[in-house]
Formats: structure tokens, sequence, C-alpha cells
């Protein structure tokens, strides 16, 4: 989450977003760390309307059922990575989805920070990468 706010809104973008004084006098530079493409993984955008900001490549994995960060903006304030998608398309961003059928935050099947996730997650968490690797490997080289 933080790379996509990062690389896609400025410094008044994220305050104005968050109502703090003062937003009108950051910078409005967008990627101003000058990043080449942003991964993703089961995260959100604040504003999806910052995807105009820039053309930076961007590569989502989720799992359908995540209920920590929904997939599409649905009584929340972030957008997940089906409407992330949507909008870079049609602001011909290059972007790539890999989507983890019947799984949740964090490609769990029941999402739990605290205990050990298992083997299965892991491969899933392995799949995610490989396909970002994927998509990058195509975009930037």
């Amino acid at each position: 989450m933080i790379a996509l706010q990062t690389v896609y809104s400025s410094d008044a973008e994220l305050a104005a977003s968050a109502q703090m004084p003062g937003a009108d006098q950051l910078s409005t530079l967008h990627n101003s760390a000058g990043i080449s493409a942003v991964i993703n993984f089961w995260g959100g955008l604040y504003d999806i309307d910052w995807l105009k900001n820039t053309k930076v490549p961007v590569f989502s994995a989720y799992g359908t059922e995540d209920k920590v960060v929904p997939i599409d903006r649905k009584d929340t304030s972030l957008y997940g990575s089906i409407s992330i998608h949507k909008k870079a398309t049609e602001l011909h961003i290059p972007n790539g989805i890999k989507a983890f059928e019947g799984y949740s935050h964090e490609l769990q099947k029941h999402f739990n920070p605290i205990f050990d996730p298992g083997s299965a997650t892991k491969q899933r968490w392995r799949e995610a990468g490989q396909a970002a690797a994927d998509f990058l490997y195509k975009e930037l080289f």
C-alpha cells in the first residue's frame, strides 16, 4: 500500500485526503523517488484518480475473498486490485493481475496474522512473486 501511495500520489494529495492542515503547502510532485514499477500484493489505493498522475506499471495479486482490503471499492475507503486494474487499463498504464480464487488476505484461506500461514500459503506467495517477476521482466527489460 505504501508503494501505491508513494508512486501515484503527492505529499499534498495524501495530506489533503487525510484532511491535514497545510496540505496546500506540501510537495505536489509525483513519483519523486523515480520508482520504475509497483508490485501490489493485496493492497489498495486511497484515490483511484491518482493513477492518472504517472504511467508507472503496476502488478497486483490478490485473493478473491479478501475482506481486509476488498478487491473492488465497496463500502470502504480503499480501491483494491480490481479497481486498480480497471483504471490502469483505462488510462493505458501497463498492468498485470493475478487472482487466487477462494483465498483471503495474504492469500490465506482464513486470514490470521498471528499464526504461521503454512506451506500451502507460502507456495501461493511464491506463485504471486513469480507472476510479479514475470510481469516486471516483460515491462522493464
